[in-house]
């Protein structure tokens, strides 16, 4: 993802077996990708402003789909991946001010979303101690 590139925090799935193929499916399916797929994808695409989603600015327009967003743009996967993928983007930017979960409709799925946020909060953020103060 370009340095400007938008991070959109979501799913995090437990490590249980296929945990982080699960919650990419959940990220796919749901609420958010359809979301992404019916309007959003269509809107950034249309008016020019995709470039920031995009890793390699190189890669084709086209490749810009959910899946691509999971694996380079989003936060989606077990507590682990999140974490690995939180750490890297800082890396890769220097730092950054604050994680922003943008909440989608969530009225079928709001087992899954309360899942998901209680392990970002118990097993994710305890891994950036800094980031958690207080400015």
């Amino acid at each position: 993802m370009s340095d400007a590139g938008a991070a959109v925090v979501v799913g995090v799935g437990a490590e249980r077996g296929l945990g982080a193929r699960l919650c990419a499916r959940f990220a796919r399916e749901g609420a958010m990708g359809r979301c992404w797929r019916e309007y959003l994808l269509p809107f950034y695409l249309g008016s020019g402003m995709h470039s920031s989603f995009k890793v390699d600015p190189s890669h084709a327009d086209a490749s810009l789909d959910v899946d691509y967003l999971i694996e380079h743009s989003w936060f989606v996967g077990s507590p682990q991946t999140v974490i690995d993928k939180i750490g890297a983007h800082q890396q890769r930017t220097g730092g950054f001010g604050g994680l922003l979960a943008m909440v989608y409709d969530m009225s079928e799925e709001a087992e899954r979303w309360t899942e998901a946020l209680e392990l970002l909060t118990r097993e994710v953020m305890p891994h950036f101690p800094e980031e958690r103060k207080a400015v």
